[in-house]
């Protein structure tokens, strides 16, 4: 755990989480688990981890670990993961491969809203999207939406980090990029589990943010055409062997 972790679900999830996976067989595991909301222990139980409960404790030998950027031990352990929420969250058949979804990430965190949101959602729809709303989701039901998904628009935050560990190797990420908080570190979170990563920057608006819909159309025709120049792999687990680039 970080200072950072502790304020962020989505650092937690990113950082914390595959860190938990150095500890030795041996070893207890202080990892906290969040409390503002469920998805943490959901995260915890499906990935077989067992934190020691909150508290203070007296450590003779302690170890501790900074895991920010995306090298090979840090994949592994992202793809170890990615493994075990497959095997203990059953697929439950609820939805077909290939979909496109918009992940609408709604009131939940610090606010980030758009403005033209509902047209924004109709000119998706319009294009075959289906919407998906974090509010009211567990973790089961976002691995069981984003494991068959073949393109997905959502505003940047840590609602996109449920997205690593969920979505197939090769599939598409478009992210809505605010310009007032630009920020790439997304870039590196998808390519470490091998997605195709896009971006939009949009601009600040009366009522949060404005999304150029004639611009999401141009990035989704390049999304489509680079798609098709390479296969989506709709197994849970993925194949690392996918290395797409950047739009």
């Amino acid at each position: 755990m970080t200072s950072t972790s502790h304020m962020f679900f989505g650092h937690w999830l990113q950082d914390a989480l595959p860190a938990a996976l150095l500890a030795r067989p041996d070893e207890a595991l202080l990892l906290d688990v969040r409390s503002d909301g469920a998805h943490a222990a959901e995260y915890v139980k499906a990935a077989e981890l067992h934190p020691l409960p909150q508290g203070v404790y007296l450590a003779r030998k302690l170890h501790f670990y900074q895991d920010f950027s995306q090298g090979l031990s840090k994949r592994a352990r992202l793809a170890s993961l990615r493994a075990r929420l497959a095997a203990n969250i059953p697929d439950g058949q609820r939805y077909k491969p290939g979909s496109a979804v918009y992940f609408r990430r709604g009131h939940t965190g610090v606010a980030r809203l758009i403005e033209n949101e509902d047209e924004l959602i109709r000119t998706l729809t319009d294009r075959g999207f289906e919407v998906f709303d974090l509010e009211g989701a567990s973790v089961a039901d976002i691995q069981q939406r984003f494991r068959h998904a073949r393109m997905v628009v959502s505003i940047e935050g840590s609602q996109q980090c449920h997205l690593s560990f969920a979505m197939p190797p090769g599939a598409c990420l478009i992210s809505l990029i605010p310009s007032d908080r630009f920020t790439m570190v997304l870039l590196g979170y998808a390519r470490a589990v091998n997605l195709l990563p896009g971006f939009l920057v949009i601009d600040p608006a009366k009522a949060g943010y404005r999304v150029n819909l004639s611009n999401l159309l141009k990035t989704l025709d390049l999304a489509e055409k680079r798609l098709q120049d390479q296969p989506v792999n709709h197994s849970p687990v993925g194949d690392a062997a996918v290395s797409p680039a950047a739009l």
